[in-house]
């Protein structure tokens, strides 16, 4: 006959609940909104195994904007600075172990992190240091680019200066194809 099969006339599709005089008395204690035990112990036990993996370095809820170029981005739920190739091998491994979101910051000069940050483990590649075997350069990979150009501009080793404005660190401009 054309009518809505599901409401009467007079009747509203979903029926609110009778109005009471109080917020607990429309909400009992059964129902009322309360923290996940469960979730609370996932990200302690996280913070404790990474904690085991990485030792003190761990920080949590670092601000990004420290480590950013542009000086921008919220924080990161944990953040490691790895000074040795061990260092950086073990917080990869620890964030695979624990099917964390990781992500590998090198220089930040070319970085845009967001206002809410990252979820997650950033991996900070602080590997330094250059060494000169004659006219060869053993350079770490968290290395700044600018650091290396000077280096082998004071040993009169020429090659580089076409890469004096290329902020980051080496590893980033040979990721980069600087």
């Amino acid at each position: 006959d054309g009518r809505n099969p599901v409401a009467r006339p007079g009747e509203a599709l979903c029926p609110r609940p009778p109005r009471r005089g109080n917020l607990a008395a429309r909400f009992p204690p059964s129902t009322t909104p309360t923290p996940n035990p469960a979730r609370l112990m996932r990200t302690e036990t996280v913070e404790s195994r990474l904690r085991k993996h990485l030792g003190d370095g761990l920080l949590t809820q670092e601000p990004l904007r420290h480590h950013t170029t542009l000086r921008i981005g919220g924080p990161a739920d944990f953040y490691f600075a790895a000074h040795t190739a061990e260092a950086l091998v073990a917080a990869l491994r620890a964030a695979h172990e624990l099917h964390l979101a990781h992500f590998l910051l090198g220089g930040g000069s070319n970085a845009l992190v967001s206002d809410e940050g990252f979820r997650g483990l950033v991996i900070r590649n602080a590997i330094e240091g250059i060494e000169f075997d004659g006219t060869a350069a053993h350079v770490g990979c968290g290395t700044d680019f600018l650091e290396l150009i000077y280096a082998c501009r004071d040993r009169s080793l020429a090659g580089l200066e076409f890469a004096a404005g290329i902020p980051g660190s080496v590893g980033g401009a040979l990721y980069g194809n600087a």
